[in-house]
């Protein structure tokens, strides 16, 4: 082999390694998302939590509108999956179950691809907000 295409296979051998590398670098690194919100209802709170864990309020800036008016935020944790709780002005909550904010940086709000919290759920998050 030429020293050139000896060059290009040790680049095209490592490519997979560099992409594992950045990868796993994603997990330490501050994540923002883009939430468009398609709902009929204004989004006036959100949450982040690791699947399963506590939330972490998420700070929006103002309560954004429905109907397709979107926002950048940033989310307070790090890691790439992430659960994502939110709450409309009309007081329905809904949550997004580990949401992969590494692989995707957006999140259009359809209220029929959330469900509905739990009972159970709430209070926990209620209990967090209360500091309890």
């Amino acid at each position: 082999m030429r020293p050139l295409s000896i060059r290009f296979a040790l680049v095209v051998a490592l490519l997979p390694a560099a992409a594992a590398i950045a990868h796993a670098e994603d997990v330490s690194r501050v994540h923002y998302l883009d939430i468009v919100n398609r709902a009929h209802e204004r989004l006036v709170a959100l949450s982040a939590a690791p699947v399963g864990g506590e939330p972490v309020p998420v700070v929006l800036g103002e309560d954004l509108q429905g109907g397709g008016n979107s926002a950048t935020v940033r989310l307070p944790l790090q890691g790439c999956v992430q659960d994502l709780r939110l709450e409309f002005r009309n007081g329905q909550q809904v949550l997004y179950p580990a949401v992969d904010v590494c692989a995707h940086r957006g999140l259009t709000i359809l209220p029929a691809h959330a469900r509905r919290m739990t009972a159970e759920e709430l209070q926990k998050q209620q209990r967090v907000a209360r500091g309890d």
